[in-house]
């Protein structure tokens, strides 16, 4: 009896791992595709009347097309999503801000562009350099890696924002005295408000990060792979270049 019992589970188990679903390292072969996840953060996704847009979402339907899939993607709010990605092995996400401090976390799979990082006020309050701005209340987006920078540059007042339309309304309202935001996203946020976006202007800027889709560390290699390489056939057959001047180049009119 108890050969039989050994027989049995050790039968079982290759046929477990064979089932096993997502990307993780214990996976044979990933049973679902990469499961992307996102926030509102234009232009490289958003949605507008409820419909997904931006060059990231795009990109990751055009691969998923590449790989015979369709690409499943979520729309969060920043620090749920990141969050998500850091807790699964099968969770992708876009953008992400590639910093020395996140380098081993993750893996960096498609290059998105560069943005700067900069300081944003109302008309009369000085946000030109750092000693008045370490006065300030700031808003910024929660879970955001800037957030560490400015606390160790000596900001004690930091206001967190679920996503950059939080970020102006706190603006808005007087409750922070400045934001600290990527130029082209919180600059898509004034743009669509129309009358009065001029009366915020941008400051100091303190970096400049590169945005990249991204998976968990945990991710399998060969799973993190196959979307690199659907990647670099759409660089290859103009794609990419399209998607570019579409949403990039737009983005400075």
């Amino acid at each position: 009896m108890r050969k039989r019992r050994l027989l049995a589970a050790g039968l079982a188990s290759p046929l477990l791992a064979l089932m096993r679903p997502g990307c993780g390292a214990e996976a044979a072969a990933p049973a679902q595709p990469l499961h992307w996840v996102a926030s509102d953060l234009p232009p490289y996704a958003w949605r507008e009347g409820g419909v997904p847009r931006g060059l990231a979402y795009e990109l990751a339907v055009a691969m998923g097309q590449r790989l015979q899939r369709e690409a499943r993607i979520d729309y969060y709010p920043w620090a749920r999503a990141v969050r998500m990605l850091r807790e699964n092995a099968d969770v992708g996400l876009f953008p992400l801000a590639r910093t020395p401090e996140r380098e081993s976390d993750y893996r960096w799979l498609v290059p998105l562009g560069r943005t700067r990082i900069t300081f944003f006020a109302k008309a009369g309050v000085a946000i030109d350099r750092l000693e008045t701005l370490r006065k300030l209340r700031v808003g910024i987006m929660r879970g955001a890696a800037a957030a560490q920078s400015l606390a160790a540059l000596g900001f004690t007042t930091l206001v967190p924002a679920a996503d950059y339309g939080d970020l102006l309304r706190l603006l808005d309202r007087g409750i922070v005295d400045a934001v600290y935001a990527a130029d082209e996203m919180f600059g898509f946020y004034l743009r669509a408000r129309g009358e009065g976006a001029d009366a915020i202007r941008p400051g100091l800027s303190l970096d400049t990060v590169d945005l990249f889709m991204v998976a968990s560390r945990q991710c399998d290699e060969a799973e993190a792979q196959r979307w690199v390489q659907a990647y670099r056939e759409l660089v290859a057959d103009g794609t990419v270049a399209r998607l570019e001047r579409s949403y990039l180049t737009a983005r400075a009119r």
